[in-house]
């Protein structure tokens, strides 16, 4: 059965930014994942958690969902199934409606914590490691296939991340039928 889908107006508040089928508003997504000796492997959670924990957030809930609090209404929802569990943790999602400064300095941070590939969800394939030597614990299909690129500060990561976020909120404006709100930009402008 489909459940019915509630559209928020403007700026989303911490309690209604929340996972599941009730979910309102699409994301851009960015997946961490951590790789060794070219296969997806288990990331070590002790020092993933410890960068979360330095930030308010409710969850994990039942399927392993996060809301982080970013700063005034900005949340970004993150898919860490297995964080806080016995299951294997290989990495996690960030379901991005804003992106902002403050969000992938975060995303360093856990990208650092956990020796996380960054890879966004956009046309072009980058994969975005943090030193060289990540490259070659890729698999050899995605060395190929993606467009890898080693970033070393947030403001780097973020220039990296933010012409695909951008193109994506152009097109998921479009697709919804609305004008450009503040709260699903960048806010931050990249030439």
């Amino acid at each position: 059965d489909k459940v019915p889908l509630k559209r928020t107006e403007g700026a989303l508040p911490l309690n209604s930014v929340l996972c599941g089928p009730e979910r309102s508003e699409v994301s851009f997504d960015i997946f961490l994942s951590h790789f060794a000796n070219g296969d997806l492997a288990e990331a070590a959670k002790a020092p993933i958690l410890e960068v979360l924990n330095r930030r308010a957030y409710k969850g994990p809930d039942e399927f392993g969902f996060y809301v982080v609090d970013m700063g005034p209404d900005d949340q970004v929802e993150v898919s860490a199934s297995g964080l806080e569990s016995a299951d294997v943790f290989y990495g996690c999602a960030f379901h991005v409606r804003r992106l902002s400064e403050a969000l992938s300095a975060f995303m360093l941070r856990e990208a650092v914590a956990g020796q996380l590939a960054v890879i966004p969800a956009v046309e072009g394939n980058p994969v975005l490691v943090l030193e060289p030597s990540m490259l070659q614990e890729l698999p050899s299909e995605m060395r190929e296939g993606f467009v890898p690129a080693v970033v070393l500060t947030a403001d780097e990561l973020h220039a990296a991340i933010a012409p695909g976020f951008r193109d994506w909120a152009d097109y998921r404006d479009q697709v919804v039928g609305r004008g450009k709100e503040p709260w699903g930009r960048t806010t931050r402008a990249f030439n």
